[in-house]
């Protein structure tokens, strides 16, 4: 596989690596407004540089930052996980190795279809049971 530019992150048990194209920016971490209905591991919406985002728990580890990716779907921010390391990594069957360790690639566009799908999934499911 090409080199692959990234960011590689520790979310406490686990590690990901998220591709340049989707990872955007580092910021503080904001407080974030839970949303009734949200299927994990989106935990609710978030505020930051005048953008609403939805907030994505990919980790447990200690973070005082989020890190900002944008989707076709829009902005999104990744809670729970620190950067440990930037730049080009060799990607290699969807991991790349960084200090004796696998960070696996967190492909974001996927995870935020599969939330939404679950979410549409959930109110039909919802619709149904009215309608009975």
């Amino acid at each position: 596989m090409p080199p692959c530019a990234g960011m590689v992150l520790d979310a406490g048990e686990s590690w990901w690596f998220v591709s340049a194209q989707e990872a955007q920016w580092i910021a503080p971490a904001e407080p974030v407004l839970p949303v009734p209905g949200m299927v994990p591991p989106a935990i609710g919406l978030v505020l930051t540089e005048e953008q609403v985002a939805t907030a994505l728990q990919v980790g447990s580890a200690p973070a005082s930052d989020m890190i900002m990716c944008m989707t076709q779907g829009g902005p999104v921010a990744l809670f729970g996980a620190r950067v440990v390391a930037t730049g080009v990594f060799e990607l290699t069957e969807g991991q790349v190795k960084f200090q004796n360790k696998s960070a696996r690639l967190l492909d974001v566009r996927q995870l935020t279809f599969d939330i939404e799908a679950a979410l549409w999934r959930a109110a039909r499911l919802g619709e149904q049971e009215r309608s009975e």
